[in-house]
């Protein structure tokens, strides 16, 4: 039958449970002086100009935008690869929502006080909205970074190297802007959207990703394709995840 089988080194489970780890030291409040200091160095340059522009960017991550684009990226792995894959894609989705949802109502964690909040009066962040005890992980760095490394997977953007390192550029910075604006506008704590983005890493290696060629000569496999965008976002990953094995019932890649 098919299934998973994962060696404990996987990236996947490594950032779970670097996910889980982070969350516990948020729980307990051992990041709050950092949470604190990132804040006021990133208002250091609050303007309302800068406001207008982060609320105007953060549309990138809402529900109604990354939403509109989920569905366009699941029609177009349903027809290009296999339904299999497109239903991958919508599950990792899914399940990355949901932990976002119950840790923002479960975990403990420091309240963002008001005075710090910034926004603009003719813009909004977003239609869709959520009132949670707490912010831990952000759903806009989540859902962001999600669709960021599964673009980065599939190769949307072409497989040529240059295609490859121009995406990757400009899909990293989307992720650093993303970062900064959601903790700048005191949406956010430092931790909330490191915490989204692990979890974006995490629950992405779970779409099993078509066998295409690597432009820097990584090698190929059926079901899964390890990419370099996650090594450089996770080192930690890389130390320990060599050699190891992911099967996705069809087939599996060997490091």
């Amino acid at each position: 039958m098919p299934g998973f089988r994962f060696d404990w080194r996987h990236p996947c489970l490594i950032h779970f449970a670097a996910f889980a780890g982070l969350s516990l030291v948020t729980a307990l409040g051992l990041l709050n002086q950092f949470d604190l200091w990132c804040t006021r160095v990133l208002q250091f340059f609050a303007g309302h100009e800068t406001d207008c522009r982060a609320v105007l960017f953060n549309w990138v991550g809402s529900p109604e935008f990354t939403g509109l684009v989920t569905l366009i990226l699941a029609g177009l792995f349903w027809l290009k690869f296999s339904p299999r894959q497109s239903l991958f894609f919508l599950g990792a989705m899914a399940l990355g929502t949901i932990v976002e949802v119950a840790a923002k109502f479960w975990l403990p964690q420091m309240p963002i006080p008001d005075e710090i909040q910034r926004g603009c009066e003719f813009l909004s962040g977003g239609i869709i909205t959520m009132d949670s005890p707490g912010s831990y992980p952000s759903g806009h760095m989540f859902r962001t970074a999600f669709l960021i490394f599964i673009v980065d997977r599939f190769r949307i953007f072409g497989s040529g190297l240059i295609n490859q390192i121009i995406t990757r550029l400009t899909l990293i910075l989307l992720i650093i802007l993303m970062l900064a604006t959601r903790v700048y506008l005191g949406e956010h704590w430092a931790s909330d959207v490191i915490g989204g983005l692990i979890l974006a890493l995490a629950v992405s290696l779970l779409v099993p990703a078509p066998a295409l060629p690597s432009p820097l000569g990584r090698g190929e496999g059926e079901g899964f394709n390890e990419e370099p965008i996650f090594y450089f976002l996770s080192p930690w990953a890389f130390f320990f995840s060599r050699p190891g094995r992911l099967s996705f019932g069809t087939g599996s890649v060997r490091r």
